[in-house]
């Protein structure tokens, strides 16, 4: 299975929809099987000392 998300509050707030959306990620990565692709996607860099997402996040080319 793939799922795909938008990073974009991930790497663009520091708390409240940021934070929700760090612990969801944290959280699915923790249920599912190996199998499972988990796609992270965001317009631009942002933050990336948020400490989430051992993927990565991919983003476009510039």
């Amino acid at each position: 299975m793939r799922i795909g998300y938008d990073a974009k509050r991930i790497v663009r707030n520091n708390a409240g929809l940021g934070n929700y959306g760090r612990t969801l990620i944290n959280d699915l990565l923790s249920i599912i099987d190996q199998d499972t692709l988990l796609r992270l996607y965001a317009p631009d860099k942002g933050h990336d000392d948020f400490g989430c997402c051992p993927g990565g996040i991919l983003r476009p080319h510039a």
